[in-house]
């Protein structure tokens, strides 16, 4: 490579030729060219490289624009250096070009362009004086300076061309750019791990420079056609502290003032506060708390992933949903928080809930049989899904509880057969599931097998057979109406009797089976038999003896015959009846004997025969007359006795007290069956008669010996239950193994039973037989038939609950909402939402008013709600609509802390000692987590530490319970979820039987109390108010409840005291603060009221003593 020659003088003019000097590589040769390309001088450089070359006149001419060219041996040729050669001597000099000014006024301005070579350019403002001079370089170029000061913006200039004679040119016009706008930086965000952004504004389409404290660009953007900018700082280009410049350059490079900006220290965000997490494995969960206004919150699991992400409001309040699936129950996880600018704080770690453990639903009864279905009813939490499942899991039915928390469930025919064994589980509204309860389908009940139907649509019928012993037999009609009942004996066996004009001949009756849970066989079918076309003889005399025959005298219909048959069946005799009906047959000695039993038939022409009569001959005069039998003694002592049974035709029988006294007397028919009624008064239960039979020469029989029944206890109703609109559902007792028959006011059998062997009975009457203010009887039937006397009842007139009142809704989304209003007394209020989910519940006061707490985080402002209030009896009201208010803008938040629940310590049948801590002097509330309502109320002492006490029946085992603090003033913190423990699975303990020791030391603990104990023989809750409380409960499994909670001495000690909530009748037994006052009075007053006896106790409100 030639290096291009450097030309350093050129002088000379167009009439003397010039000389060319320069510089270039060492001996190469130099060329001076014309812009034809001509050679018009050459010359060669020497060892140091520096050269002369002349240019002969006539060769070029003054201003002319030449190169000059290097070669080296080679001939390998440099680039061109462009040259002029200089003007001559006076002659005109050519007006100088003006290519640009650039600059500011602060800064000084540059004027740059082209003269001629040689010449001084001289910049002059509009009065003439030179702001600055500069020459012209051998190319003609030249840049004049302006000092700071020396013109403005926008001012005109004259730039003038000299040369070395002082001869000017024409001066040459231009103006000062305009000031370019010192931007302005409107901001500058981010961190120096994540770099920086500036915006801000300057004019329109400028470049913008950020430059360091050094001068170095960092940054550049460019400002769009409204004048914004936004400069983006990588990582690492600047450090928080630095003091940073702005710059504006329009096309022209003219730059702007410079604008400072200072880079801002990395923010420090605030790590977020997890104030509660709810929820479950199933439904997910949802995360609350508080941290920076505005920032983002992400919940990331212990590999770092973010699993959900929300934001802070302006308050500082978020609420991230982790959804299902995402995390488990008693996992870590990890919150952080995070600005707008990608600031992070630190993270803080919590933990997910344990799942709930919904309580396994109770059975109360399994129904049924294999062709009709099942019902299984029982008890389970409020609001749950009850679902029967086969031991393979496949649902066989499902169902809701109800208000009261009952259920049945339906299992349709063909879903499960007898003795099956089924599991009932109970889900909560988040899918959760209870432990299952097993059951099993009855047996089926026998169909009862009919023996006989005999009677006849005008005496009646009566229908024997045999059953399943010890069941109620039912009788029914066509159309279902029970017309008969009794109960089998230990045999099986039993008889209906069905009174005349409870069925017809050639009704197709219904015999069923019921067990004493009501469950019911399969129906046998009898049909009523049609009655006889031929009338029955009817026997009047039968006279004669052994030896010398008999002659049998009767009616019947005219010109019928009449046969008279023995027990084998064999006709004896025959005779024809005249035309007024009346026969005479005789009998042939040798045909029948003496006491024999025989019937008598009439057939008519068509040999159609009626249905057949029975009598029996007579005894032979002077014959030992036969002791009769005694078939069935049926009475009671208020209705008198019937003694029902069997003698030798045509004797009296006598029934005779123990004195010998004739208490009732018959004459046996000619069948020689006799009834001997007793009059009410005669006889007394279980008394011992003799009956006696006397033949008509007065000889007597031996008596035989009987004894009338005891009577029947009448049963007892303990309750109905019930309304029209769903039946009722009677109780009671009676003697084991009777029948129980509920009848009408037209003494029609509208229900029946069977008394279980502890004497216990339920009776279900379905809607629609009976209705309020209708009055029954209920009445007890052995297997005799004998009934008790009738107890009487009156249908339960229909609970109308009114809907409840609200009268004032208080709070905000933040802290819940308390609704106070008015209702029934003595029931319970129930809140929810539009979806139906259970927000709340309470009791209403013996008065009728309530004051019931929605949690925070289960209502929103404006949100419409429903109120509805339920009884023990099942009764639902009307719902009452409300709304909440809208939160207060501006308003003060007040966060009230949520408890820690650190011990739960108990069973389900000695209760439970809760004990945690909160905010010092908060009022502490326990509530059934899935009724919402509260159980127990306690208070935190001056260090925030609680204990409350449950008394057993107010949770049961694995139970979920909230705690939730509040400041009495409206201000709730958000619930904490908590479970009872399980019960032990060995309750054995020993005998704790130590009470609470002195407050200071802390009560005794029974021994093995915290494993349960059976044999608890003292229960001192040792409760000296100025020794603080021991509560050392002993032997039932509370023995290490012993807790010395009190220092010595006057301050916070806390005691057991009632607070009623709810119907006010039952009071619960919670904490309350002890001053050291010697007085400790219980406080039995509603919520509200214990809530101002807490405050008054801990100092925070006032409140008058009495003297």
């Amino acid at each position: 490579t030639v290096t291009a020659p450097t030309i350093t003088g050129v002088t000379g003019n167009s009439t003397a030729g010039y000389e060319i000097k320069g510089t270039a590589d060492a001996n190469a040769t130099v060329e001076i060219r014309n812009a034809g390309g001509t050679v018009i001088g050459t010359g060669t450089a020497d060892g140091t490289g520096a050269f002369t070359v002349t240019i002969p006149a006539g060769e070029a001419g003054a201003n002319e624009t030449l190169t000059a060219v290097a070669k080296n041996a080679s001939g390998t040729e440099s680039t061109p250096t462009t040259f002029q050669t200089p003007a001559d001597p006076n002659t005109p000099v050519a007006t100088p070009i003006v290519e640009t000014v650039t600059g500011s006024t602060t800064k000084g301005y540059e004027v740059k362009g082209t003269a001629e070579v040689g010449t001084t350019i001289e910049v002059r403002d509009a009065a003439g004086t030179v702001l600055g001079t500069a020459t012209t370089g051998t190319d003609g170029k030249y840049t004049v300076t302006l000092d700071p000061g020396k013109a403005t913006a926008n001012q005109t200039l004259s730039v003038v061309a000299k040369n070395a004679s002082g001869t000017e040119s024409q001066p040459a016009t231009a103006t000062t750019p305009a000031d370019v706008t010192a931007p302005t930086v409107d901001n500058i965000t981010g961190n120096s791990g994540s770099g920086y952004e500036i915006t801000g504004t300057a004019d329109p389409n400028t470049t913008i420079e950020v430059r360091d404290p050094a001068g170095a660009v960092i940054g550049t953007g460019t400002s769009d056609a409204n004048g914004d900018f936004t400069v983006t700082l990588p990582t690492g280009t600047t450090n928080p502290g630095d003091t940073l410049t702005v710059i504006g350059k329009d096309n022209a490079g003219n730059e702007s003032q410079p604008t400072e900006v200072l880079v801002p220290a990395d923010a420090t965000v605030t790590a977020p506060t997890v104030t509660g997490v709810t929820g479950n494995s199933v439904a997910g969960y949802q995360v609350t708390g508080t941290a920076d206004p505005n920032a983002t919150i992400e919940i990331r699991d212990a590999d770092g992933n973010v699993i959900a992400t929300g934001t802070a409001d302006g308050t500082g309040s978020f609420a991230v949903n982790l959804p299902a699936g995402t995390a488990n129950a008693n996992e870590t996880l990890t919150a952080l928080a995070k600005d707008p600018d990608g600031n992070t704080s630190t993270p803080t770690t919590f933990q997910t809930p344990a799942d709930e453990v919904v309580a396994p639903p109770s059975v109360d009864k399994v129904t049924g049989n294999t062709t009709q279905g099942y019902q299984v009813t029982g008890t389970a939490e409020l609001g749950t899904t009850i679902e029967v499942r086969a031991t393979d899991g496949t649902v066989l039915g499902t169902a809701t509880t109800g208000p009261t928390g009952q259920y049945t469930v339906t299992l349709a025919s063909g879903k499960a057969t007898a003795k099956q064994t089924v599991n009932v589980v109970a889900k909560n509204d988040t899918g959760l599931e209870s432990q299952p309860t097993t059951a099993m389908t009855p047996a089926d009940v026998t169909t009862p097998t009919i023996g006989d139907i005999t009677g006849d649509s005008t005496t009646g019928y009566e229908i024997t057979g045999t059953a399943d012993p010890n069941t109620t037999i039912e009788v029914r009609n066509p159309d279902g109406t029970i017309i008969g009942t009794t109960t089998t004996d230990d045999q099986g066996n039993f008889t209906v009797d069905l009174p005349a004009g409870a069925a017809n001949p050639g009704d197709t009756l219904t015999v069923v089976g019921k067990d004493g849970d009501g469950n019911e066989s399969q129906p046998t079918e009898v049909t009523v038999p049609e009655d006889a076309t031929v009338a029955a003889p009817t026997v009047t005399t039968v006279t004669g003896t052994t030896a010398t025959g008999y002659q049998v005298t009767g009616t019947a219909e005219p010109n019928v015959t009449i046969e008279i048959h023995n027990e084998a069946g064999l006709v004896i005799a025959t005779g024809t009846t005249d035309g007024a009906g009346a026969f005479t047959i005789t009998l042939p000695t040798g045909t029948a004997t003496a006491n024999e039993a025989l019937t008598a038939i009439a057939k008519d022409a068509a040999g159609k025969e009626s249905n057949p009569t029975a009598f029996k001959t007579p005894a032979d005069p002077d014959a030992p007359v036969a002791t009769p039998t005694v078939d069935k003694i049926t009475g009671s002592t208020t209705k008198g006795y019937q003694v029902v049974g069997a003698a030798e035709v045509g004797t009296t029988v006598e029934v005779r007290d123990a004195d010998g006294t004739v208490l009732g007397m018959a004459t046996t028919g000619t069948d020689g069956k006799y009834t001997v009624t007793l009059e009410p008064g005669k006889a007394s239960a279980n008394e011992t008669i003799t009956v006696v039979a006397k033949n008509a020469t007065g000889k007597e029989s031996q008596p035989a010996t009987a004894t009338t029944p005891a009577d029947l206890a009448t049963p007892t109703i303990d309750s109905i239950t019930g309304n029209s609109g769903k039946g009722y559902e009677i109780t009671g007792t009676a003697e084991p193994k009777t029948t129980i028959d509920v009848r009408d006011a037209d003494g029609t059998i509208i229900a029946a039973t069977t008394v279980n062997e502890t004497g216990q009975y339920t009776v279900t009457l379905p809607a629609g037989v009976v209705t309020p203010g209708e009055t029954i009887t209920i009445i007890s039937k052995d297997g005799a038939g004998n009934e008790s006397q009738p107890a009487t009842a009156v249908i339960p007139a229909d609970v109308v609950l009114a809907a409840p009142t609200i009268t004032k809704v208080e709070g905000n989304k933040a802290n819940g909402y308390t609704v106070t209003g008015t209702a029934d007394p003595n029931v319970t209020v129930q809140f929810y939402n539009s979806s139906e989910q259970l927000l709340a519940s309470g009791n209403t006061t013996t008065g009728g008013t309530f004051s019931v707490h929605i949690a925070a985080g289960l209502a929103t402002e404006k949100e419409t709600l429903t109120a509805l209030t339920t009884d023990t009896q099942g009764n639902v009201s009307p719902k009452t609509t409300f709304m909440t208010p809208a939160d207060i803008t501006g308003e003060p938040e007040i966060k009230i802390a949520a408890p820690t629940v650190s011990s739960v310590l108990g069973t389900s049948k000695a209760g439970y000692l809760i004990k945690g801590t909160a905010e010092p002097n908060r009022i502490i509330q326990i509530s059934n987590r899935l009724l919402r309502s509260v159980i127990a109320v306690g208070a935190t002492d001056a260090e925030g530490n609680f204990a409350i006490q449950l008394t057993a029946g107010q949770a049961t085992a694995q139970q979920s319970l909230l705690a939730t603090a509040t400041d009495g003033a409206g201000h709730y913190s958000t619930a904490t979820t908590f479970m009872t423990p399980a019960d032990p699975t060995n309750p054995g303990g020993g005998n704790g039987n130590t009470g609470g020791n002195n407050g200071n030391t802390g009560g005794n603990t029974g021994n093995n109390g915290a494993t349960g104990g059976n044999n608890g023989n003292g229960s001192n809750t040792g409760s000296n108010p100025n020794g603080g409380s021991g509560l050392g409960t002993t032997g039932s499994g509370l023995g290490s409840l012993g807790n010395g909670l009190g220092t010595n001495g006057s301050g916070y000690h806390p005691k057991l005291s009632t607070i009623s909530y709810g119907t006010g009748n039952h009071g619960k037994t919670g904490f309350l603060p002890s001053t050291g006052e010697k007085e400790s009075s219980a406080v039995t007053t509603s919520l509200f009221g214990a809530f101002v006896a807490l405050l008054a106790s801990m100092g925070i409100i006032k409140r008058k003593r009495k003297n």
